[in-house]
């Protein structure tokens, strides 16, 4: 995948912030009749700051398990460094369509650290499954609950029962790409026996581009196998560090809604966030700005009091998305730079070409 551009970071960075402002806007419009300036004193500021240390300790918690990961593979880098390859991913991922920049951008960093492309795309791999993972195995159950118990629209019902086949068919792809990694290669050679194909690309090319795939999938296919078998305990902790993740991240909107004045249903609050981010990848716009706002409060409009819903879902916004995208952002700009995208976009162009262009020239 094509790594952004600078034009196309800024432009997702204006289109996500702008979307999202407005979306809020529409919120506090539709509840303009119930708003009540009086619902701000009862804010609770302290809970407010909780939910800010809860949401940063989500942070540390993923960070850490990337560490663990990198550590598993005989490839240790340290936390702080970690720690700014995985904010800069995330930044990436706030400002590109369905948030698809941030894992390119984390395998190519982690590889400019010495780390082989197959070894660094198996550690983003298994990353992106253990978040999933919970939502992969629950998430169809889940869902039925909520369709059963708060349906809301057959809308939201047909809604739901398109994400549920689609996090099966992810939790298949995931498994057959870790059992069989030579799947893309087969399927490159096919692609490339398309007549239309060969006229798109010339056979050396593709030969060339099969060849370097051939070797990083043979990397990735070690790099998995070392991490289950000769780093048993780092990959436990790996799955320690995933559930004390969710448990943090999914905290958030109770003690958001604490800090509001709102009585916490804890149940119903459980379900709706998560069929949020079961929803949340499917939304097309940067960062998922404006789905996400809208989502939300749709979820939300019964548990939480109108007058404060759009209190909430800004501060809930605040914490899971301009937090991150503020301090990802810093870090990118003044750590990682602008001209390694440039780099990591001249490398991709090399390795199609049967080249390891990843070691740029940062």
């Amino acid at each position: 995948m094509a790594l952004a551009s600078k034009v196309s970071l800024q432009r997702g960075l204006i289109l996500s912030i702008g979307i999202s402002i407005v979306s809020i806007l529409l919120i506090l419009a539709l509840s303009r009749d119930d708003f009540e300036v009086e619902s701000l004193k009862r804010v609770k500021i302290e809970y407010l700051l909780l939910g800010l240390v809860v949401i940063v300790g989500a942070w540390a918690t993923k960070v850490l398990r990337l560490y663990l990961l990198c550590k598993s593979l005989g490839y240790p880098m340290g936390y702080r460094r970690v720690f700014d390859i995985y904010m800069s991913a995330v930044f990436v991922s706030h400002v590109t369509p369905f948030t698809f920049g941030g894992l390119p951008l984390q395998i190519y960093l982690m590889h400019k650290e010495g780390m082989p492309v197959g070894r660094s795309s198996a550690v983003g791999v298994v990353d992106s499954a253990l978040t999933s993972c919970l939502l992969v195995v629950l998430g169809p159950v889940l869902l039925y609950l909520w369709k059963r118990e708060y349906s809301l629209s057959p809308q939201v019902d047909r809604l739901v029962d398109v994400s549920i086949a689609i996090m099966v068919a992810a939790a298949v792809a995931f498994v057959l790409l870790i059992a069989r990694p030579e799947l893309p290669v087969r399927f490159l050679r096919r692609l490339a026996s398309i007549r239309g194909f060969r006229r798109l690309f010339t056979p050396q090319r593709i030969e060339k581009a099969i060849n370097y795939l051939l070797r990083e999938t043979k990397q990735f296919a070690e790099a998995v196998k070392d991490m289950f078998g000769r780093s048993r305990l780092g990959f436990i902790l790996a799955i320690i560090c995933t559930l004390v993740y969710w448990v943090l991240y999914l905290a958030v909107a109770p003690v958001t809604m604490v800090g509001l004045g709102v009585r916490v249903p804890i149940v119903r609050t459980l379900l709706a966030q998560i069929v949020f981010n079961i929803v949340q990848p499917f939304i097309p716009t940067p960062g998922g700005s404006g789905g996400s706002e809208i989502g939300f409060a749709f979820l939300f409009q019964s548990v939480v009091p109108k007058a404060r819903l759009p209190l909430f879902v800004s501060t809930w916004r605040f914490f899971t998305y301009y937090a991150s995208l503020a301090v990802g952002g810093l870090l990118f700009y003044k750590a990682v730079g602008l001209n390694v995208l440039m780099a990591a976009a001249n490398g991709k162009r090399e390795a199609g070409c049967g080249h390891n262009g990843g070691n740029g020239d940062k």
